[in-house]
């Protein structure tokens, strides 16, 4: 079984090894009942700043469980248990205080100046879910790191329903990594992730023999993530290579069947004074979909040319001239035409600027950014990029105002908001 997750001040998840260096914590499982419950602790939070031990009880879906009872105990805590209690078979101490969680799910003790602990030393409180009818794990040696401000772990449990996982396809397992280490005997170790609800065992086997003894199951951290691993000492002296297999079973019902690959390694001679450890990590695969092709963005349809800068005391403007009138676009989401300004050519314009500063001119989505100092006019031009299809205006018959006010209400409702003008003739 995995232990329980853990995460850092940051919520960062790190492994149980940073539970184990930095605070000392531990744990403990507890039996199910016949029905296969049992309150598991699935997670550590590290905080700050607090000296309540709090801890959540979650159900089976992940929901706050309001009015569940858990347990705080330390070497001195009262016996028989304060308030007054009846002791449940699955207590794990005599001695205690208890308290009910809130809607949240929470409960939190304060914790005095006898909880501090040294790095790594561990403090002496545990704390266990207490339900008359379901047993829990207990989570041990929990107090504030001597020298901080109150740092500690709360905890998190969920009542889990003993519902077996179901066991893993042997074609979805592969193997992700071969790690050579120079090592004082030559080993070869299978690495296999841990979490199936199955007693476990290695086999081991070779060309030049029947079965070989392995090492005992030992836990093993690669890539974050926990793994058992088994090994077999091996021989890669002598004359010839020589192959080595080993496989992992899952006992499942006693029937033995291996349910991961059997990994072959082939080792060519190596003088005595070489030792050699190999380890091989097999994963299940990861069924993850390839992440969509960004979209192509879209082509530069224009290209902005600055034709100089002038300065002439209280003018702020931006002037210049497009291919033709009547081309829409926006300075700081000011609408505007082209064509406006005939002094500046056919499709010249105009922008008063109120202040100094960044301006954005944006046509056809693309934006163009322009920068104004005080008594400053930036004459600038804008060209369309080749192969760019000529803007047009689009031009109604002759209608009376009624009908072309109408009929302009109406394109609006439908999304062409800004686009049309009524003018009179």
């Amino acid at each position: 079984m995995t232990h329980p997750k853990v995460f850092d001040m940051d919520g960062n998840e790190r492994d149980w090894q940073y539970a184990i260096d930095k605070y000392g914590v531990e744990y403990r499982r507890g039996e199910p009942n016949e029905d296969g419950q049992i309150y598991r602790l699935v997670s550590l939070h590290e905080k700050s700043g607090h000296s309540s031990l709090i801890t959540q009880v979650l159900d089976a879906s992940g929901l706050p469980l309001d009015q569940m009872g858990v347990a705080f105990y330390w070497p001195d805590a009262p016996e028989p248990p304060d308030p007054p209690t009846i002791l449940l078979p699955h207590d794990w101490y005599p001695n205690f205080t208890h308290g009910l969680t809130n809607l949240n799910g929470d409960v939190g003790p304060g914790m005095g100046p006898g909880a501090y602990h040294g790095e790594g030393q561990g403090g002496p409180h545990a704390v266990w879910v207490r339900d008359p009818d379901v047993p829990s794990d207990i989570c041990e040696k929990l107090g504030m790191l001597a020298g901080t401000f109150h740092d500690h772990f709360d905890q998190k449990f969920q009542l889990s329903t003993g519902d077996e996982p179901e066991l893993p396809d042997p074609d979805e397992l592969e193997v992700v990594d071969t790690i050579i280490e120079e090592g004082a005997s030559n080993m070869l170790f299978l690495a296999y992730p841990v979490g199936i609800s199955y007693n476990t065992d290695v086999h081991a086997w070779s060309d030049a023999a029947d079965d070989l003894d392995t090492t005992p199951l030992e836990a093993f951290t690669y890539d974050g993530k926990d793994f058992a691993m088994g090994g077999v000492c091996g021989d890669f002296a002598g004359d010839a290579p020589r192959t080595y297999s080993i496989c992992a079973y899952h006992l499942r019902a006693g029937s033995g069947s291996p349910i991961t690959p059997i990994v072959s390694c082939e080792f060519e001679p190596l003088g005595t004074a070489t030792r050699k450890n190999v380890i091989v990590v097999v994963d299940w695969k990861e069924d993850e979909e390839e992440p969509p092709e960004p979209p192509e963005p879209p082509p530069d349809l224009w290209k902005m040319v600055e034709d100089g800068r002038e300065h002439k005391p209280g003018a702020r403007l931006i002037v210049g001239h497009f291919p033709e009138p009547g081309i829409i676009f926006y300075i700081n989401d000011i609408q505007m035409d082209s064509g406006t300004k005939l002094e500046y050519g056919p499709g010249g314009f105009e922008f008063i600027c109120w202040w100094a500063g960044q301006y954005a001119l944006k046509v056809d989505n693309q934006l163009f950014y322009i920068v104004v100092g005080n008594d400053e006019i930036i004459h600038i031009h804008l060209e369309q990029v080749g192969g760019i299809t000529p803007s047009a205006r689009l031009i109604s018959s002759v209608l009376p105002l009624d009908e072309a006010e109408a009929l302009l209400a109406e394109l609006e409702a439908d999304g062409f908001a800004g686009i049309f003008t009524v003018e009179g003739v």
